[in-house]
């Protein structure tokens, strides 16, 4: 494990400021009054974490703020240390009908009436997964390894330097499994300890997902096996034997069957002692709906859409290839984006609404009444099933949107952008 101090997100806003400290603070900050502010505590929080200089701007813009004056639109304060590290906006509020500041590349905005984000620069290297599992429990996996910060402080809990492939949060929340060569490593999400390894000597591990029931994971490889485990004890208990190099695995809402794409781009559906069947179509992604009824999958023209139980065709809708694909919690509505976005009834196979230029990441809110999608370098937040913009959360346009994520409640979400 290794901690390291964290760069600090600043919010100067209308008529406050508030300082994002390595300490707890309250839901909203730690908040001081004008008269704290110009006695220095803030002042030497800023200048120690950022430089004399950055403290210069904030004294302008928060003079700016107390002034008559109606404050910019967007007021940019540069730290002047951009180069190519992960930005992550917190939003506590995501569905106020304003929407967040957002900050890149080492500067911080602030505006009056985009005030209910708090952001930060966190690392190096590209995001595989993110989980926010509540108000203060925020989970980065890259390349390099994984941390957990405190989403309302920036402090890092723990660290983990190790190389990752792919990564898995267990249904509970306890444990998180990365998967790295021929090792799968299952770690205690509290302590940041490992708590068991799996082992498959020559096979290089491509993909893993816990069973709904926390009891079994499922690694596939390029060795052409997708392999079940015994979670606690860490033994083997089935292989699965394919053709082709396994890519994906996918556990069925059930936890009864298995899905897996290939490196021949088919999707194979098993029970854990044979293959039920194979979809002869070229395959790039694919989602269950969360009754475990039926699986979407994209094609190279399409997104197909099967009853698990019989095999059958259900829905085609035209989309364009490799589409993000999202089933809502209640699974009535597919979302499907690449350019475009898209939302389906799953019952009429009608669409529900579409919007233009909005093909990034998929995530519905745990209550299915909102869906948040990247757009480019921004996110918009939907209201389903009528389509309603919510927010708009604005970034500048220095590399698009590869994440997103709401934690539990609903009440917060998380947005990941990488920054070259």
């Amino acid at each position: 494990m290794r901690r390291r101090e964290i760069p600090h997100g600043i919010d100067v806003r209308a008529h406050e400021v508030v300082c994002r400290s390595g300490r707890a603070p309250h839901d909203s900050g730690v908040s001081l009054s004008h008269d704290e502010f110009l006695g220095g505590r803030f002042q030497d929080f800023v200048r120690s974490h950022l430089g004399e200089d950055v403290l210069r701007q904030v004294l302008v813009v928060f003079h700016q703020m107390k002034s008559a004056v109606p404050p910019p639109v967007c007021s940019c304060l540069s730290a002047g240390s951009p180069l190519s590290e992960e930005d992550i906006a917190v939003t506590s509020r995501p569905l106020s009908t304003q929407p967040p500041a957002v900050g890149l590349r080492g500067r911080f905005y602030s505006d009056a009436r985009r005030h209910q984000g708090l952001q930060w620069r966190l690392h190096r290297g590209g995001i595989l997964q993110m989980a926010l599992f509540d108000a203060d429990h925020l989970l980065l996996v890259r390349e390099a390894g994984a941390s957990m910060y405190s989403s309302r402080s920036s402090e890092l809990l723990w660290g983990i330097d190790s190389a990752v492939s792919c990564a898995a949060v267990d249904p509970d929340g306890v444990q998180l499994a990365l998967g790295s060569a021929d090792t799968v490593v299952l770690w205690d999400l509290h302590s940041g300890e490992v708590a068991k390894r799996l082992d498959a000597p020559g096979a290089a591990v491509t993909g893993i997902v816990f069973s709904p029931c926390r009891r079994y994971a499922a690694t596939a490889s390029l060795d052409t096996n997708v392999r079940i485990w015994d979670v606690a004890t860490g033994e083997q208990v089935v292989v699965l034997e394919s053709v082709f190099g396994v890519t994906s695995v996918q556990f069925h809402p059930h936890g009864t069957l298995l899905l897996t794409i290939g490196e021949d781009r088919n999707l194979h559906v098993w029970k854990w002692d044979h293959e039920l069947g194979e979809l002869h179509r070229k395959t790039w992604l694919s989602a269950v709906d969360p009754r475990g009824r039926l699986v979407a999958v994209s094609t190279s023209d399409k997104v197909h859409v099967h009853d698990l139980a019989s095999g059958q065709l259900v829905h085609r809708f035209p989309h364009a290839p490799r589409s993000s694909l999202a089933f809502s919690p209640c699974g009535s509505f597919l979302a499907t984006a690449h350019g475009d976005l898209t939302v389906w009834n799953v019952t009429s196979g009608k669409p529900l609404f579409q919007i233009q230029s909005a093909g990034g990441p998929l995530c519905f809110s745990p209550d299915g009444q909102h869906l948040a999608v990247g757009t480019g370098a921004s996110v918009l937040v939907l209201s389903v099933p009528d389509g309603n913009r919510i927010s708009q959360l604005e970034c500048p346009p220095t590399g698009p949107v590869n994440a997103i994520s709401y934690e539990p409640q609903g009440a917060s979400l998380a947005v990941a952008k990488n920054d070259h």
